[in-house]
């Protein structure tokens, strides 16, 4: 049931005919995305055309793309509870070049890296999962699905995550339409509209085609913290 309800979710062109980009390639452009927003944080002066394009228009394609694959990926990885280890551990390793690059502390209490909204987004599907396959009645499932969703949005909030609590809904939006690709684009761009330019995020995850492409799982694992660890000291060195 549940992989023909998969088949169902495919892209929005015709696969058959090798059209259309891989989790692997849409994984990349996220990078690339990342990569230019984050730069343009440190060294581009705020209010130039190069600060404005790189992170209001460039930078705002990263996050919505995450969102998407953390949705995929919860739905084929082989092992559901690894998955989720994996992204926790990763929220930890990423901590302190996070502090770093953004608030110039080993540590601090002023935010939370992404992989911490995408744990607790992770931890929001595997809830409503279990709720779904219980045995309780439609209302009672109802309800524990609305609190469920309104601890992993307040968590969000207290802790204050990237992206917040509106990260979280837009992962529980793109998973709750996961099997009706047109209503998620649509709705999923809809959970963007207080960042109206990440709305660009979606024409690329419109042409994905529903297979992973290259075996990088553990690039983006990786990189998150490094690359904002290298950020970090090249800014250093260059106030030096």
């Amino acid at each position: 049931m549940e992989e023909n309800k998969q088949s169902r979710g495919k892209s929005l062109i015709e696969t058959a005919q090798g059209m259309g980009l891989s989790g692997s390639t849409l994984k990349v452009i996220a990078v690339l995305s990342m990569i230019v927003d984050h730069w343009c944080y440190l060294f581009a002066e705020q209010g130039t055309d190069i600060y404005e394009i790189g992170r209001m228009w460039i930078g705002r394609v990263a996050f919505p793309i995450f969102c998407f694959l953390l949705v995929e990926g919860f739905q084929k990885t082989g092992c559901r509870k690894r998955y989720g280890l994996r992204l926790l551990l990763f929220a930890f390793l990423s901590e302190i070049p996070f502090d770093l690059f953004r608030y110039g502390k080993v540590f601090s209490m002023e935010g939370c890296n992404v992989f911490v909204t995408l744990f607790l987004g992770f931890l929001l599907m595997a809830v409503t999962r279990c709720v779904a396959e219980s045995e309780a009645g439609e209302a009672r499932k109802a309800v524990y699905r609305l609190l469920a969703l309104l601890l992993a949005v307040g968590a969000a909030y207290l802790i204050h995550s990237d992206y917040s609590f509106y990260g979280v809904i837009s992962i529980y939006i793109l998973y709750m339409f996961r099997y009706q690709r047109r209503q998620q684009l649509m709705m999923g761009a809809l959970s963007f509209l207080y960042e109206p330019t990440a709305l660009a995020a979606f024409v690329p995850i419109a042409f994905y085609h529903g297979r992973r492409g290259l075996k990088v799982k553990y690039f983006f694992y990786l990189f998150y913290p490094i690359h904002l660890l290298v950020l970090y000291l090249a800014s250093q060195l260059l106030q030096g």
